[in-house]
């Protein structure tokens, strides 16, 4: 027996070093093809006249007979045409590859179409700034993902939004009962509620996903008529201390 213990012992850190370099491997592996994206060209650049108005756009979208592919003329939208006014929701459905992320992706241009026109408030996309014309939309993905750190470094996402801002989105979307709750520090909450918003709740991390995204929201309305989405309610307010 005594054998067996010394000789687990004298292995253990052979197996350590051992793990450690599959580590080392597989970062290796990935940081390549991380730098190999990063130094990949940008496709889509600014047009040398590229338009950036000075207002908040106001959310007017128009898809006039737009027709994409992503190779040749195996054509994934044929067609399309839809208008959509400002402060109007619509729902896109349909089946596995029928094109909504498409549809998503040419209305940021991440892709251009090959045919027809996408506007903007009136202007067509591809003469618009794309920092503008991105910084125009927000999106709530899927799969909820919230950084370690603060509430309010993940409200903010880089942002440099007011804290007057920050504290009025986390009102909107009627996180801040939830704010007031909370005892322990930001930081380990941010990082149980990461956790728990994959397994048990995975509506609270799509209100602080939601929560982000209406903060840096530039054309943000704060009348009753702005959605369903956001509690306009008032009740007592949250306390700095709760988004740090």
């Amino acid at each position: 027996m005594a054998f067996i213990q010394y000789s687990n012992r004298f292995f253990q850190p052979i197996a350590d070093i051992s793990e450690k370099y599959n580590i080392l491997q597989s970062a290796m592996a990935s940081s390549e093809r991380l730098f190999r994206l990063i130094d990949t060209p940008a496709a889509i650049i600014n047009s040398p006249h590229a338009i950036k108005p000075a207002r908040p756009p106001k959310g007017e979208i128009e898809f006039r007979n737009v027709w994409f592919a992503y190779e040749d003329e195996n054509w994934v939208l044929k067609d399309v045409s839809f208008h959509v006014h400002p402060g109007e929701s619509v729902a896109i459905v349909g089946h596995t590859g029928a094109g909504k992320t498409t549809t998503t992706s040419l209305l940021t241009r991440f892709y251009d179409i090959q045919k027809g026109e996408i506007l903007l408030d009136g202007a067509k996309i591809a003469q618009l700034d794309l920092e503008y014309l991105r910084s125009s939309f927000a999106v709530v993905l899927q799969d909820v993902f919230l950084f370690s750190g603060t509430i309010e470094s993940n409200i903010r996402l880089g942002s440099p939004i007011p804290r007057e801002r920050v504290v009025a989105a986390a009102e909107d979307v009627n996180l801040a009962p939830f704010l007031r709750t909370r005892t322990a520090p930001v930081a380990r909450i941010c990082a149980r509620t990461r956790a728990r918003s994959s397994n048990s709740d995975p509506g609270r991390g799509d209100v602080e996903c939601r929560y982000g995204n209406r903060a840096s929201d530039p054309a943000g309305d704060r009348s009753p008529d702005a959605g369903p989405h956001f509690n306009h309610h008032r009740a007592s307010p949250v306390h700095d201390s709760a988004l740090r």
